[in-house]
């Protein structure tokens, strides 16, 4: 009989995609800015396309009619 440490449990568990190695806003907000995105839409839409959640996120907030804007990212902000 083969015993495993509690560190090795769940090894096999699928992460669904999910990068368990670093929390993507963090890596996105640690990064240098962007100077050359002319076209945000593009730009997260790209980035979505490589499974980013970030981007998803980013991409609902930017179709969000102008008005709602302020309020949303305040709450998001409030909420975190």
């Amino acid at each position: 009989m083969y015993v495993q440490g509690p560190e090795a449990f769940f090894d096999d568990i699928d992460n669904f995609n999910v990068n368990i190695n670093g929390d993507e806003l963090e890596l996105y907000l640690a990064a240098p800015p962007d100077g050359h995105c002319g076209d945000p839409i593009a730009h997260w839409s790209a980035l979505q396309a490589g499974g980013s959640q970030l981007a998803r996120l980013a991409l609902d907030i930017l179709s969000i009619p102008g008005e709602l804007h302020f309020f949303i990212i305040a709450r998001v902000i409030y909420l975190i």
